[in-house]
């Protein structure tokens, strides 16, 4: 039985690796992913995010860009030195077609848990820009 998953990351290389990862998994319906800055700016991860997700023929999973500061200080320039100016290692992947949904972060993570109320399991995975414990 699969589960629907939003992945709340900051698309570098090891979000990339965890991306696949999930849509591999059979118990795993990722119906949604958000960025924030973290290996990158949020909107970098963005694309990122887009173009792995086209590479790996799911380019129908939709992808919102969140907040460029976490909830507590600012950005500070991501990892160039760990994940390339990129974030996924300087590798060039070819550009999706699909673009960034309208909605925010935060606007995908609300529509989705009313989607799927008490079932939508949200994996956080990058700096905590909008979500607290």
């Amino acid at each position: 039985m699969s589960h629907p998953y939003l992945l709340d990351c900051d698309t570098g290389v090891d979000d990339c690796l965890a991306l696949l990862y999930l849509l591999a998994h059979p118990d795993v319906d990722l119906v949604g992913v958000s960025t924030v800055s973290g290996n990158v700016t949020a909107a970098q991860a963005g694309q990122n995010t887009l173009d792995l997700l086209a590479l790996a023929g799911f380019a129908d999973v939709p992808v919102a860009i969140g907040a460029m500061d976490p909830l507590a200080g600012e950005f500070d320039g991501g990892a160039p030195r760990v994940h390339g100016v990129n974030g996924v290692g300087d590798v060039c992947l070819p550009v999706a077609a699909a673009s960034a949904a309208a909605e925010s972060g935060p606007e995908m993570i609300v529509r989705l848990a009313a989607a799927f109320p008490g079932e939508l399991r949200l994996l956080a995975i990058g700096p905590m820009t909008y979500l607290e414990l």
